[in-house]
């Protein structure tokens, strides 16, 4: 970014301390906090200005991320920069559509004299998201922001005719559905309080902020209009050395968030919306406290229940045992305390809810932030949290329930694992080096490791090393599934033929072979043999 001369600097200082909905582009270029105000400052005073500005707004930035990325464009036009971006894929549909609705509305002003308020307002909308998305991308900000619509003063539109009137009307529909936008998302769940409650809080934190905004933009307004000229010479001055051509790994990164970053982070409302579709997913039926009906399903989600401690934002009953909590948290927050939170709440249970809690401190503990979930299993022997792809099904917490009472020393897989017998039995004699990879691997598995690495030279039996470790697995610590991937038909082949003959130590040569492959050599369907006998470890 270049440095401007001490006034000039506090010219755009002021009027970033001023702007509601730009300010926090003054870190990365000050021509982009220019314009954005003072398109926000025009929408009513002059809306045709407003979509110029907002216009001029898409240009330079464009032009910015072109720089940055070091994207090849035939052409000079806007719509060559957009295509070129979108191309290369630093612009997602969504963000090249907000790139258009701008670059369309600012042609409009420019040839056709268009000056429409509403269309003012939806053109600096978009500039806001554009800059919302370029910031997220640059710093991986999880700040959720919302758009604060400048609201009309003393400048503001007034009816003449009959259109007008109708114009005019629209317009205020459209700021109330914005009001009504601001309030959802600073909708807070935390605490003791009703959902009415809730809603109130929010509309007037909602109505304050708009407040501020009014008199932020009237002062924006009034700083823009005194100081008109000055601020176009400035412009007309600006250099922007700080977006400088990326490295080429620089670009992917860039490339990559700019991706991500086309979804605005979620509020905790529309977190709870997510949560109430992973869980129906996982085939829990979720209900409201007041509607409880723990026979409806076997896996039941209760949302906002007091507990002793506090309100849970969902509490979790499998066969009408409340059995776990999940907290949920805006988009970005902090999921270590959420953790706490939840421990709070596992083993802050009231009198009539301890009757019904399988354990005095519920063990499966949730925490979702809409984009990450995070599991805690109090069972565990040095329980830990860990992240999931989704919340896990009634069924699964049955089982594990299940194996937990049936052995009360070792009630999870990570307390099996610590128990593994160091003896190794086997039809075939292993060799040195595959029970020294079979200790390490096992020593890794009781230690909690979540990653481990066999390397073994060619021809030294890796394949009858993780044949022989699946058996004990399965055996002696009850796993259920386990995945052999390979990279090559040839690869499948060889572990196929191995699975296929291996015969687990108490069954000698007897057993028939119980492995059916189906479609792709990593994948195998397997059926348990017609014995007794413990299954071998292609029965997995």
């Amino acid at each position: 970014m270049a440095t401007l001369p001490p006034d000039d600097d506090a010219r755009i200082v002021q009027i970033a301390e001023r702007t509601p909905n730009f300010g926090f582009l003054l870190e990365h270029d000050h021509e982009l906090v220019l314009l954005g105000a003072q398109a926000e400052s025009y929408v009513y005073s002059d809306p045709n200005a407003a979509m110029y500005k907002a216009r001029l707004f898409g240009e330079l930035l464009t032009r910015l991320l072109v720089r940055l990325t070091s994207c090849r464009v035939d052409g000079k036009r806007q719509v060559d920069r957009i295509n070129a971006l979108h191309r290369s894929g630093v612009l997602v549909p969504e963000v090249k559509n907000w790139f258009e609705a701008v670059r369309d509305l600012g042609n409009r002003a420019a040839h056709e004299h268009y000056r429409r308020a509403r269309a003012a307002l939806s053109a600096v909308e978009n500039c806001f998201r554009l800059a919302d998305w370029l910031h997220r991308s640059i710093t991986r900000d999880a700040t959720h922001r919302v758009f604060l619509a400048p609201q009309p003063g003393t400048t503001g539109p007034r009816p003449g005719s009959a259109a007008d009137e109708r114009e005019l009307e629209k317009l205020r529909a459209t700021l109330a559905e914005y009001e009504q936008r601001l309030a959802r998302a600073r909708e807070l769940y935390d605490g003791d309080v009703d959902r009415l409650e809730r809603e109130r809080l929010a509309r007037e934190q909602a109505e304050h902020e708009l407040h501020q905004a009014r008199r932020d933009s009237e002062s924006l307004q009034e700083f823009i209009t005194a100081q008109a000229d000055e601020l176009e010479q400035l412009r007309a001055g600006f250099t922007h050395p700080g977006f400088a051509k990326a490295s080429p790994s620089q670009r992917d990164e860039f490339i990559e968030r700019a991706q991500r970053a086309a979804r605005p982070p979620m509020n905790e409302a529309q977190v709870r919306a997510e949560i109430d579709q992973l869980l129906e997913q996982a085939g829990w039926r979720v209900q409201d406290f007041n509607m409880t009906n723990l026979t409806a399903a076997q896996g039941v989600a209760v949302r906002e229940v007091s507990t002793a401690v506090g309100r849970a934002d969902y509490l979790l009953y499998v066969d009408h045992r409340l059995v776990g909590v999940i907290e949920a948290k805006r988009e970005g927050a902090d999921l270590t305390a959420a953790q706490a939170q939840a421990a709070r709440y596992a083993s802050g249970l009231t009198n009539s809810q301890m009757l019904s809690a399988w354990r005095a401190t519920l063990p499966f503990q949730y925490v979702c932030d809409g984009n990450e979930t995070r599991f805690f299993n109090d069972l565990d022997p040095e329980a830990r949290s860990r992240r999931l792809f989704a919340i896990h099904q009634p069924a699964t917490l049955a089982r594990w329930i299940s194996e937990a009472e049936e052995d009360r020393q070792a009630p999870t897989l990570r307390a099996r694992l610590r128990r593994l017998p160091r003896t190794f039995l086997d039809n075939r004699p292993l060799r040195p080096a595959q029970e020294r990879a079979i200790k390490g691997l096992e020593t890794s598995l009781a230690k909690d490791d979540p990653r481990a690495l066999i390397q073994m030279a060619t021809g030294a039996g890796k394949t009858y090393t993780v044949v022989a470790e699946s058996y004990r697995l399965i055996k002696h610590a009850r796993a259920r599934r386990i995945l052999f991937l390979v990279d090559r038909n040839n690869l499948g082949r060889q572990a196929q033929t191995e699975f296929s003959n291996y015969r687990p130590p108490t069954t000698a040569a007897s057993s028939p072979s119980c492995t059916e492959w189906t479609g792709s050599p990593a994948r195998k369907c397997s059926t348990p043999p017609r014995s007794s006998s413990p299954p071998s470890s292609g029965c997995g």
